[in-house]
This record gives C-alpha cells, structure tokens and sequence, in this order.
C-alpha cells in the first residue's frame, strides 16, 4: 500500500513538471519568430513552388539552411514543374494543401479562401506598396508574401540591338518599324520577334503584355472597369489582333510559330538569329546555356497610343502563402518571415537575377542593373489576366492567339472567341 501512495505521489510531482515546462515553452519563443509565434518542435511543413531548374534550387538551398538553423522543423520542399498547378488543382478539391507554397500571382484571384491572413506579419510594412496591393484582399488580408519582384518587359539580343543602331521603342508603331529596319537591313536572317508558339503558353504572354497598353493604362482609353465588371466592348480589342496579323503578314515572328518551341527562341536570340522574346527575362538564362557571352537586356511594353507611356509588368515571381487550416502555423509563418530577411533575401534575388519585393533589399542584379536602371520610371502594372479576366481565360488567351496565325481565322472571328469565353467564365 505505502509503495503504491509514493508512486501516485511521484506521478503527480512528474506530472506537475511536464506541464510546468509545457507553460513555460508556449509562453517563450526563439529569436527570429515572427510576431505572436511559439516554439513548435518535431514539425514536418510541405512546401511546394512552381519553380524549376535553378530557381527551386536558389530556394530549397534557403530551406535547407532554415532547417540547419531550426533543427525542430523539417521542410518536405516539393518542385513539381509544369505539373505544379495540375496537383494544386488536385489538392484543392480534396481540401488537402500544402503548409506553404507559392501563390504564382493568385494569391487573391484563386486562393483566398485557402489563405491564412498574413498582415499582422513585421515583414508587410517592408513590402513595396504594388506588391502588397497585389496580395491583399477587398478586406485587407495580406495572403502571401512577395519575395521578389517579377519585372517582366520584351527581352532582347543586345548586340543586334546595337548592330542595327536601334533604339527603344516607346510606341507600336515604333516596335513595327523596328522590326521593318531589323528585317530589310539583315537580308531576312534576323526574326525581329521570335515566339514559340508550339508551347501555347509564349503567345499567351505576349497576348497579356499587349493587352495592358491596349486596354488599361491610357487614360482615355482605360477599360479596366468595363472588364472587372462585365460590360466590356469586345469590339475594342480589335487593335491586338490586327497586330498579331501584321506581326505575321509582314514577315516580323518566325514563321515556324506554330511549332517551334521556347526553347527554339533562346536559342535564336543565342545564336543572333533573333531579336526580341516576348517571354521575359527567364529567356536570358536559357540563352546563355547555348551561348555563354550572348548579352541580353529589356525595354518596357511599348504603348498603343501616343499620349501614354511605356510599362513593366509587375507581380512576385515568387511568393509564400500559408494554408489557414495548416496544424503547424507558428512554424510556417517562421519559414515564412525567413524568406523575408534583408540579407537572406538579397542572397536570393542575386542569385536569380530578380528585384526585391522589398523596399529595404538592394541586390546587385549584375549585367541586367544597366537595364533596370534605365526603365526605374516605368510604371509597373500587374499582369493583366491576374486582374482583369476571370479565372480560366489564360487557356483562352494562348489558344486564339495561335489561331491568329493561322489561315482563313480573322480577327472578328478572334474577338468573339475571345468575347464568348469571357462571359462564359464571367458567369460562373
């Protein structure tokens, strides 16, 4: 009996002791939580990100030494590829996320309602001010954090850019002209615009970049309102395709469009076969592999009209968004704010050649500093089918913008198409 009574009592003292410690673990935190967090140990965090290649390792070289930093959290870093939205897509109707993974720029537009809110994080009030736009909802919930920001414009070879005494063009009419001078003074060995349409996905950016100066940044001809709202006048939108028509016509893009692939654009514009891609600065890194010294820079999205200017496109590249039902948000949101460190974060943005998203993060951007430098006035607009289509018009976009450089399709056939998918998705 008396054995019995001191085994209860050391049971209570141990008892006592675990929940002692339990309080005082809650109540403590480490350095370098974000606000309000707790210690949480023994965490596993899936985090996926649509990026491939170099750029998921730039970041799961960043989680890895996360992971040396916090021996209590382990990171299930997932890259999956171009099948990254489809699994997404999959996760999502099982209701199943990840703990973290990165919004692609739809933050508000797809996964709002899987997000938790993140404004009360230290990180927000260092964000620049079209990037937190771009991630904060109607109610003001800041639902993923930019890590840098995809300045995206038409990339170009440098050296036939100066072979050809060209100047940047600010107009499309300017950019036609261009590509007249470009083509008569090479004989027809340069494509002024090479797009690899055979991957759909080329066209439809060019579609997206075109379709802001066309329809969103001139202020007599700003439309943003009609299309957010569903009263817009497809009959405005003529402009773009008769532009892809003269594109083909005049003999300014390849002719194997159809076929030939993004890779067969870096490697033209690598081997001075080409002159301008439409698909950003990722071209510059695929160049290179084919051709080390090819030198390549960008300019500003040109205007439709005279009485407007030039811009970039705009949105993070790469941004963290935690799931609001994850079992582990104090870690996650530590995961997070790591990405977020001044000096963490410039390591990133200059081993990928990437702005900041943040104002206090000045990164050498190496060769491409010239150019950035050069448009640091330009207006930076988010990317348009991110604000002004509804979800599901991106497919929409890169179909019928192949079609266009097909036979025996118009461009009045091209806005309705265009037309009847956007309401079509409108009203769902």
């Amino acid at each position: 009996m008396q054995a019995r009574k001191t085994l209860r009592r050391m049971l209570a003292v141990s008892l006592t002791a675990v929940l002692t410690a339990a309080v005082f673990t809650a109540c403590s935190g480490s350095k370098g939580e974000s606000a309000g967090s707790g210690k949480e140990e023994n965490v596993t965090l899936s985090v996926w990100t649509q990026r491939s290649g170099e750029g998921a390792a730039v970041l799961e070289k960043v989680a890895r030494q996360f992971e040396a930093e916090n021996p209590g959290i382990k990171i299930d870093f997932n890259a999956p590829g171009n099948e990254y939205e489809n699994m997404l897509k999959i996760k999502m109707s099982s209701d199943e996320m990840p703990d973290i993974w990165s919004t692609h720029g739809w933050a508000v537009g797809k996964y709002s309602d899987r997000l938790a809110d993140l404004s009360g994080e230290p990180w927000v009030s260092r964000l620049i001010p079209s990037l937190k736009d771009q991630v904060t909802d109607k109610d003001g919930r800041v639902l993923a954090m930019t890590i840098d920001s995809d300045t995206s414009a038409l990339a170009y070879n440098v050296e036939l850019f100066e072979k050809y005494n060209l100047e940047v063009p600010k107009t499309m009419d300017e950019l036609l002209a261009l590509c007249e001078k470009v083509k008569t003074e090479s004989g027809g060995k340069v494509t002024p615009i090479h797009i690899g349409g055979g991957d759909s996905w080329p066209i439809g950016q060019a579609v997206d970049y075109f379709s802001t100066t066309l329809l969103t940044t001139d202020a007599s001809h700003n439309y943003g309102e009609d299309l957010k709202g569903g009263t817009f006048d497809w009959e405005q939108y003529k402009p773009l395709g008769e532009f892809f028509k003269t594109l083909q016509e005049k003999g300014y893009v390849n002719k194997d469009i159809l076929t030939a692939k993004n890779d067969d654009t870096a490697k033209a514009i690598a081997n001075n076969e080409a002159l301008i891609a439409v698909t950003g600065f990722g071209i510059k890194d695929m160049a290179q592999q084919y051709n080390p010294g090819v030198k390549i820079g960008f300019f500003p999205i040109p205007s439709f009209y005279e009485t407007d200017e030039p811009v970039l496109i705009g949105g993070e590249t790469d941004a963290w968004g935690i799931w609001k039902n994850t079992k582990h948000m104090e870690a996650a949101k530590k995961f997070v704010a790591y990405y977020a460190d001044p000096e963490i974060n410039k390591q990133i943005c200059e081993d990928t050649s990437i702005r900041s998203a943040f104002a206090d993060v000045n990164a050498d951007l190496g060769d491409m500093t010239p150019y950035y430098e050069a448009a640091k006035d330009a207006r930076i607009e988010p990317y348009f089918d991110r604000v002004y289509f509804p979800s599901g018009m991106w497919d929409s976009m890169s179909k019928y913008g192949q079609m266009l450089f097909t036979d025996g399709y118009s461009v009045d056939q091209y806005v309705k198409d265009m037309g009847d998918d956007y309401k079509r998705l409108m009203s769902k």
